[in-house]
């Protein structure tokens, strides 16, 4: 069933925990049994946003990571998945849940991580937002327009996607480097005319009378309303060194098996009030903000088609625009032994890295 909220889809109703395999992870995962772990205490990294903590947050606050042999689990908070993975190769964290950039930028340097989960799809977190009145219905109604998008992120690779999807003449576009506070500034004075950005930069925007044309997942374009297109695959995902990978393969299907449990409690509708409850009262954020800005992301832990496929379009990305210079294989970072300890049908593709 769908409900919809305003532009938005209810991502954590309409959406699959997993790709192909939800019903393995609409019931909780079993307990650990008498096997022994090798650490029973983990320092996790995580983001501000949902999709780099939601799922950590929630096994926190709600015992899964106890439930799973885990007695000391804490969360450290980054301002950017850099900081995350500079913290995790310095030894400062045990795991890293950044988005795919960082990870594939370090893994080209030769700094040997692994990824062994997705922690959440962003979906429609990412959005494309014109100013209040300015009118924009079709595609080449952006001709003339100045966009503000951080270059270098997430939101200038799904503004490049737009102009590539839309067969747009990029020449006719004007985008301006900005931050998003001096975007949604910029937006105020009229400065510009419109912004590609993430969570919860998006929500202020529409609050101050923005309107979103398109987000990572659907246009609300006139001409092709709620049509379901893809330009943007960020995904929060979980990652460590090989060493500790190697040292710790029974930790790591403990973590695992306790981020699971809270990604089938996310997925039900009717859990969402407690997930927003506990999630804002954590970060310290509006709820009334992210009743809204919650149901933009995703849950998703597998390892499939939909993951590797994700990793590689921000992997042309950086390669493209040369933040990136040598090519990694994706499969060869992958690690899908938690996973497989839940159930073999979690990983579906090659997932090549063995301790």
């Amino acid at each position: 069933m769908t409900i919809k909220q305003g532009p938005f889809a209810s991502t954590l109703s309409r959406r699959v925990v997993l790709q192909g395999a939800a019903a393995l992870l609409v019931l909780p995962t079993a307990a650990r049994g008498q096997e022994k772990l090798e650490k029973t205490s983990l320092t996790i990294g995580i983001g501000p946003d949902f999709g780099t903590s939601g799922s950590a947050v929630i096994a926190l606050e709600k015992g899964y990571f106890k439930e799973q042999g885990l007695e000391q689990v804490e969360l450290k908070t980054f301002s950017a998945g850099l900081q995350q993975v500079e913290a995790l190769v310095a030894g400062g964290l045990d795991v890293a849940m950044p988005t795919q950039a960082p990870v594939l930028t370090a893994r080209s340097n030769g700094i040997p991580l692994v990824l062994f989960a997705s922690v959440a799809a962003y979906n429609d977190s990412l959005a494309l937002v014109v100013r209040e009145g300015k009118v924009v219905e079709k595609p080449t109604d952006l001709y003339g327009l100045k966009i503000g998008v951080l270059k270098g992120s997430g939101a200038e690779m799904m503004v490049n996607a737009i102009i590539k999807h839309y067969g747009l003449d990029a020449s006719k576009i004007e985008t301006v480097s900005l931050a998003p506070p001096e975007q949604l500034s910029g937006l105020s004075t009229a400065a510009i005319d419109a912004i590609c950005v993430w969570q919860p930069w998006v929500f202020e925007a529409t609050r101050a009378g923005g309107k979103i044309v398109h987000t990572g997942t659907t246009s609300f374009l006139e001409t092709n309303k709620e049509e379901k297109v893809a330009v943007d695959w960020t995904r929060g995902l979980c990652c460590a060194h090989e060493r500790f990978v190697r040292a710790n393969p029974k930790t790591l299907e403990a973590m695992v098996r306790a981020l699971a449990d809270a990604q089938a409690f996310i997925a039900k509708p009717e859990n969402f009030a407690e997930v927003n409850t506990i999630f804002s009262g954590y970060q310290n954020q509006s709820p009334d903000m992210n009743a809204v800005v919650i149901k933009t992301f995703g849950p998703s832990i597998a390892l499939d088609e939909r993951f590797v496929n994700d990793i590689e379009e921000v992997q042309n990305f950086l390669l493209e625009s040369n933040r990136m210079k040598r090519k990694v294989d994706v499969e060869g970072m992958l690690f899908g032994g938690p996973l497989r300890s839940i159930d073999p049908q979690l990983v579906s593709v090659n997932a090549k890295w063995e301790p």
